[in-house]
């Protein structure tokens, strides 16, 4: 059951034929819409105090600039830890072609809750950050994403 300003939709699906499944909403709100429909975020792992729950744009907001859509929208969002949120980050500044696929994948979870493909691509993505030269550090109060020595 999702619960959107009051009303109730039973599936995704039934909220995706509403017109406010393409409306702005604040990212708060947009980030517990989605909790409720997905049961843990879109890259596999642990949420914590270390690894924070991130509301990511499939679609960037810069692109927003350009193409004067709005894009804090159900449809554009996918859950993820900030760790994995600074991965996805690296992707697009040191590999395009894995942060497409990312992209890509964020969609099709979206419509299959695909777990086999999920942990799949997490296996990739983890030897993916070690083949760019980085390595996942745990700090005091924050999972660290950092190069290698």
């Amino acid at each position: 059951m999702i619960v959107i300003r009051e009303e109730t939709f039973t599936t995704l699906n039934e909220l995706k034929t509403r017109e406010d499944y393409q409306k702005p909403f604040p990212l708060p709100v947009l980030k517990d819409v989605l909790l409720q429909y997905y049961p843990g975020y879109f890259l596999g792992g642990t949420i914590d105090e270390k690894n924070v729950l991130t509301f990511h744009h499939i679609e960037p907001l810069r692109t927003a600039l350009i193409s004067n859509k709005k894009l804090d929208t159900l449809e554009n969002g996918a859950l993820l830890g900030r760790l994995e949120h600074n991965i996805y980050n690296l992707f697009e500044q040191k590999d395009i072609k894995s942060a497409k696929m990312l992209k890509e994948f964020f969609l099709y979870f979206k419509e299959t809750l695909d777990y086999e493909e999920q942990e799949r691509i997490r296996q990739y993505v983890d030897e993916r950050v070690y083949e760019l030269g980085f390595e996942i550090k745990e700090e005091k109060h924050i999972y660290r994403l950092t190069k290698q020595k």
